[in-house]
C-alpha cells in the first residue's frame, strides 16, 4: 500500500519501459497502454526534444490516456520524468491541502497550468475537466500544455476556486 491508496499503476506508453518494470520486479505495478487508447501510431520510444516531430505525439498522448484512465475510475496523480518530489507523502500532502480539489497543478508564469506534474480525481469536476481537454486536442494540435490552458481560459469554471 503506497501513502494510504491501495493501488498504483505504472502506465508505460513504450514496450521498453514496460519490460525494464517487469525485469525489475514491478511487474504487478505496470500496465502497457493498450493501442486503441492511443491517437497516434507509432509513437517514439526515444527521448524527444523539445517541439520536435516525434515531441508532440508523446505530450498529447498522455492527455488521451489520462482521460480514459479518469473516465475508468482512477485517480492519477501524473509526473514528467523531469519532475520529481523528495517526500513519499505527495498524495497525503495533495488531500491534505486541497481536499476537495478536482484538478491539482503545477504553475508556469505565475498562472498558466504545467502539464508535468498535477493530479486528478476521477470525480464529476475531474471527469468534465478531462473531457473537455480531450475534445479541444482532438482539433487544436499544438503541445497539450498550450492546448490545456486554452480550456481553462476558454471556460474558466472548470478550474478549481480557491
Amino acid at each position: 500500500m503506497i501513502l494510504g491508496y491501495k493501488k498504483f499503476l505504472i502506465i508505460c506508453l513504450d514496450l521498453s519501459l514496460y519490460e525494464n518494470l517487469v525485469k525489475y520486479n514491478f511487474a504487478e505495478y505496470a500496465a502497457l497502454v493498450p493501442s486503441t487508447w492511443l491517437p497516434f501510431a507509432n509513437i517514439s520510444t526515444h527521448e524527444a526534444a523539445w517541439e520536435t516531430k516525434d515531441y508532440y505525439p508523446i505530450t498529447r498522448s498522455k492527455i488521451f490516456v489520462a482521460n480514459k484512465l479518469v473516465q475508468h475510475g482512477f485517480t492519477i496523480l501524473f509526473t514528467d520524468v523531469d519532475v520529481a518530489w523528495l517526500s513519499p507523502n505527495i498524495l497525503n500532502y495533495i488531500d491534505f491541502v486541497a481536499p476537495d480539489k478536482d484538478f491539482v497543478y503545477s504553475i508556469d508564469n505565475a498562472w498558466d497550468v504545467n502539464t508535468g506534474f498535477y493530479m486528478v480525481r476521477s470525480n464529476e469536476g475531474g471527469k468534465k475537466i478531462f473531457k473537455a481537454i480531450d475534445e479541444r486536442l482532438k482539433d487544436d494540435l499544438d503541445h497539450d500544455q498550450y492546448v490545456i490552458n486554452r480550456v481553462f481560459n476558454s471556460t474558466p469554471e472548470l478550474l478549481n476556486k480557491f
